[in-house]
């Protein structure tokens, strides 16, 4: 069975704003982002708000208030975030081809 991840970027994990990329890598993105920032050990708040800050195009949205000391949040809580998620990337990507129409003329 092939492993997840590699020795390296376990290594590098802590080293790393985001796992398997460097800070300068990721201030290198330019495209548009959408970032929603986790609440557990697996998927830190922390992590997501740096990921946002990084990357140089990106809205940083905050859903979830509670942060879990568990390596999962419960599944429910998000399941029930699903509809404002998908009005928040919805509008992203309405954001993102008004933004790129304006650009062509």
């Amino acid at each position: 069975m092939p492993r997840p991840t590699s020795t390296i970027s376990m290594v590098m994990a802590p080293v790393m704003p985001v796992i398997g990329a460097t800070e300068e890598s990721l201030k290198s993105i330019s495209v548009p982002a959408c970032v929603i920032p986790g609440n557990d050990k697996t998927h830190p708040r922390h992590v997501g708000e740096n990921l946002g800050r990084l990357l140089t195009n990106a809205e940083l949205h905050h859903l979830m208030t509670k942060q879990y000391d568990l390596d999962l949040s419960p599944r429910e809580e998000w399941d029930e975030k699903e509809g404002e998620m998908a009005d928040l990337f919805w509008a992203f990507v309405k954001q993102v081809q008004i933004l790129r129409m304006k650009a062509k003329g």
